[in-house]
């Protein structure tokens, strides 16, 4: 008794979802760290630590490329902290003293550590282009895809809570989440049912009786806020059924509709 395995060649993926891929942050070489150290101390300029996270973001992205990887990030080698140099960025906010106390335990003994946290004193704006110049930068030294991360808005609100929004600035949290999110956004929503008796649909939802049948629909909706207590929905349905004449002689339709929402 035996068995055998045969290897194909696996086609080369050239646009995302690549076959192999990571999410962004890599190990930061000691030169860097040693960098970030002296401009803390005030040994070295600004501008004297963005050279030297050039070149190390230069040898990161050349290490990416030479395994094998299609996309490309910067390792996060300018940031400390992933989502909250981001977050820091985002006008109205500020950085406050934590209070927290987190530890970790490794082969020397326990390690402290207190996450980092915000304060919100003003209303939130966008007054830039976060991490643009540096995306820019990633663009200019790879071949790859590049890529960034980037923290959800959620994340605003996760790292403090009610506690961290100034209740003067932000009485009601529902102005609070208008101004964090967008005001435009889209939804798609798509639902399958197999009824394979008919009884769930005979002389129901404008059907005739039938014998059983699948129906497929999907939407599309706007979700618009032209101010934080108000959404507007217009929206498209498509929708399919395998019954003969199943939509007033129709296998398909489109269905358009719109409804408006009062937040209270």
């Amino acid at each position: 008794m035996g068995a055998s395995l045969i290897l194909g060649a696996m086609t080369v993926r050239t646009t995302p979802p690549f076959r192999a891929d990571h999410v962004g942050s890599l190990l930061r070489p000691p030169g860097l760290l040693r960098a970030r150290e002296d401009r803390a101390q005030g040994r070295i300029s600004a501008a004297e630590l963005r050279a030297i996270e050039d070149e190390a973001i230069r040898k990161v992205v050349k290490m990416q490329e030479d395994v094998g990887l299609r996309s490309a990030t910067d390792g996060e080698f300018r940031r400390a902290s992933w989502h909250m140099d981001f977050i820091y960025q985002v006008g109205g906010i500020e950085k406050t003293a934590g209070n927290m106390a987190v530890r970790f335990r490794n082969e020397k003994g326990v390690l402290e550590f207190t996450p980092a946290a915000l304060h919100i004193g003003e209303k939130l704006r966008l007054d830039r282009t976060i991490f643009g110049d540096d995306f820019t930068f990633l663009k200019s030294v790879t071949k790859n895809r590049p890529k960034l991360t980037i923290p959800s808005p959620s994340m605003v609100h996760y790292r403090g809570g009610r506690a961290a929004i100034d209740q003067t600035i932000y009485p009601d949290l529902d102005a609070f989440w208008a101004d964090l999110t967008t005001k435009l956004g889209i939804a798609l929503r798509g639902d399958y049912i197999k009824d394979s008796d008919g009884a769930g649909t005979s002389g129901l939802l404008g059907f005739p009786a039938n014998p059983g049948m699948d129906l497929l629909s999907a939407t599309l909706t706007l979700n618009y806020h032209p101010v934080p207590n108000v959404k507007i929905q217009p929206e498209v349905r498509y929708d399919h059924t395998s019954l003969a004449g199943g939509f007033d002689g129709r296998r398909n339709r489109f269905v358009l509709g719109a409804g408006v929402s009062y937040l209270f």
